[in-house]
C-alpha cells in the first residue's frame, strides 16, 4: 500500500504538478488505496488479539487514520515528514555525540 501512494507522490513531483492539481490526483488514485486499507483495518481488528503486535499496530493506525487522510486534501503537504526529519538528523547526533564527550571528559578529569 506505501508503495503505491508513494508512486502517487512521485508522478505529482515528476509531472510538476500544482498544489490544487496534486489534490485532484490524490483525490483519484491514493483516496481510494487509504479507503481499502480503513475497511482491512475495520474487517481484521476483530480477529487479531487486541494486545498482539498486529491488534497494538491497527489500534494505533485506526486513531490516527483521519490524520493520515488529511494529506489528500492539500496539495502542499507532504505524505511524510522525512526531510524534516533529514534536516535534524545531524542536529539530535551531535547533541548526543557532545554529552558522551563530556561524560568523558568529566571521567577522565576524576582519574
Amino acid at each position: 500500500m506505501a508503495e503505491l501512494l508513494y508512486k502517487i507522490e512521485q508522478k505529482a513531483v515528476e509531472d510538476n504538478l500544482s498544489a490544487k492539481d496534486t489534490v485532484l490526483l490524490r483525490k483519484k488514485l491514493a483516496e481510494p488505496i487509504l479507503d481499502a486499507f480503513e475497511v482491512w483495518m475495520e474487517a481484521n481488528y476483530h480477529k487479531v488479539l487486541p494486545q498482539s503486535k498486529m491488534g497494538k499496530a491497527i489500534k494505533y493506525t485506526y486513531a490516527l487514520y483521519p490524520r493520515l487522510k488529511q494529506y489528500i486534501t492539500d496539495g502542499t503537504l507532504l505524505i511524510d515528514n522525512n526531510g524534516a526529519e533529514n534536516v535534524i538528523r545531524p542536529v539530535a547526533v551531535s547533541r548526543k555525540n557532545f554529552l558522551f564527550a563530556v561524560i568523558i571528559k568529566q571521567l577522565k578529569m576524576l582519574q
